[in-house]
């Protein structure tokens, strides 16, 4: 999965404006940012087979970025850096959403990977297999209803602020499906390279489209934490 991670990234600035898109982007494909890392190191294993899109790509061993407790793992780290760097009781809040994104990766990959997906390491890897135009649906799927949620719990604050969100939406739905068709690159430093530059991208749009929209005045009646 690849976009659709994306859609849980709009869902959680939904949920609290006040958090960086970028840095909701980044965590909702943290694992992948350590798999793209360590893969080229020779750490982890990955085969590219003939194909096209994801699934010419086996996950050979990938137990230090996918598996369950590892992702735990950088949930709970992700709620550490949070609590260290949000002021007031709204630490905890700020903290269990980031985490929350973090854990939803290896729960959506689940749903769309062979089963590939260690518990902890190799012999107990999950996965329901639900690839190929389902899996793209179920992408496609998420990527609108995180924009929905985004949308309803802003407003635009100038013309980009209205268009800018859901064209970005647009070219990652085209971009998925281009993905989804393509054969994958030879080797893994390209496939590695790509991915990280890819989310860079994508974090650095959505952080600066946001920038272009403010919180809908119902959410900023919301009554806040104390300090």
């Amino acid at each position: 999965m690849f976009i659709g991670h994306i859609g849980v990234a709009l869902a959680a600035k939904a949920a609290q404006p006040r958090r960086a898109l970028a840095g909701l982007v980044i965590a909702s494909q943290l694992p992948d940012v350590v798999y793209s890392v360590l893969v080229p190191a020779g750490i982890e294993q990955i085969r590219v087979h003939d194909g096209v899109g994801p699934d010419a790509v086996e996950m050979v061993s990938v137990p230090f970025s996918h598996s369950l407790v590892a992702t735990a793992a950088m949930a709970l780290a992700a709620y550490g850096v949070m609590a260290l760097t949000v002021r007031g009781r709204e630490r905890h809040a700020a903290g269990g959403l980031v985490a929350a994104v973090v854990l939803s990766h290896w729960v959506l990959d689940a749903v769309v990977h062979e089963p590939d997906l260690p518990l902890l390491g190799r012999g107990s890897e999950v996965g329901l297999g639900l690839t190929g135009g389902a899996g793209f649906a179920v992408e496609v799927v998420l990527v609108l209803a995180g924009l929905a949620l985004y949308l309803r719990s802003t407003v635009p604050a100038d013309r980009l602020g209205r268009a800018g969100m859901p064209v970005l939406a647009a070219a990652m739905i085209g971009f998925g499906g281009f993905v989804a068709l393509s054969e994958p690159p030879e080797n893994s430093l390209l496939l590695a390279a790509g991915n990280l530059g890819a989310y860079a991208v994508l974090a650095a749009t959505g952080q600066w489209l946001a920038g272009h929209r403010r919180a809908h005045p119902a959410v900023d009646r919301r009554p806040t934490l104390p300090r």
